[in-house]
């Protein structure tokens, strides 16, 4: 089969079956190839390949609410991952390094979930996930988290604990928000006193830092875990 173009890509991508596609991805991370498997295989994707220029298809696109690719030992996601229209993306407990500029395009995104990867860095392109509600980053390398983290105004749950952050700048105020923030295990030395102004904070952990952090207003959880988080697999 010859190679597809992009526009068959992008077009094809939303109608694929979720369920084969999680087992053909393991094998092959190539997008191309596995479109051209559903291609080959899949009587829908047939016909948008060959009715290609046409904008009526026998049924409406699907929208994948949740797409749960977690444990599944992957270092890569393609940009063609962009194409799809998902609400929830769980990649817990893979072996990424960094986030996949297709991640960052898929803006109707309320909750990611990149917990226990390598992430060394997020980009600023994360400014673009404006419908984020949850963001889960825990057990990761990270040192520093960009500015632009703190345009996500939608943020509501923000899990930062075990890695290596050494600052939390005081921008992170214009999450007014946030209801739940873990910052435990990492390497800071203060948090912003802008964190007492936060009006709807319900949850925080400080401890196992450089420096024992005093907690922000009503907030005394020296003692907390934050194991507790809710990202399994039934809720994405």
């Amino acid at each position: 089969m010859e190679t597809l173009p992009p526009d068959i890509i992008r077009e094809i991508c939303p109608y694929l079956n979720w369920h084969t596609l999680v087992k053909f991805y393991q094998t092959s991370h190539n997008i191309h190839s596995i479109v051209e498997y559903f291609v080959s295989k899949d009587r829908l994707c047939r016909w948008i390949y060959v009715n290609r220029g046409y904008y009526s298809h026998p049924r409406s696109i699907h929208i994948i609410k949740k797409m749960n690719l977690n444990s599944r030992a992957l270092r890569y996601i393609p940009p063609e991952f962009s194409y799809i229209n998902a609400r929830k993306l769980n990649l817990h407990d893979n072996k990424l390094s960094e986030v996949s500029l297709g991640i960052y395009q898929m803006t109707n995104l309320t909750k990611l979930v990149l917990c226990k990867n390598k992430i060394n860095h997020i980009s600023p392109d994360i400014k673009k996930l404006i419908n984020l509600q949850q963001l889960y980053l825990e057990h990761n390398n990270l040192r520093k988290i960009p500015s632009e983290i703190y345009q996500l105004t939608n943020l509501s749950t923000l899990e930062l604990h075990y890695n290596k952050l050494v600052f939390i700048s005081p921008n992170i105020i214009q999450l007014k928000k946030l209801e739940r923030i873990t910052l435990d295990n990492n390497e800071l030395v203060t948090h912003p006193i802008e964190m007492n102004n936060f009006k709807n904070l319900q949850y925080i952990t400080l401890h196992n830092n450089k420096t024992k952090l005093k907690y922000p207003g009503k907030f005394k959880f020296e003692n907390s875990s934050s194991e507790d988080i809710s990202y399994s697999s039934d809720d994405n």
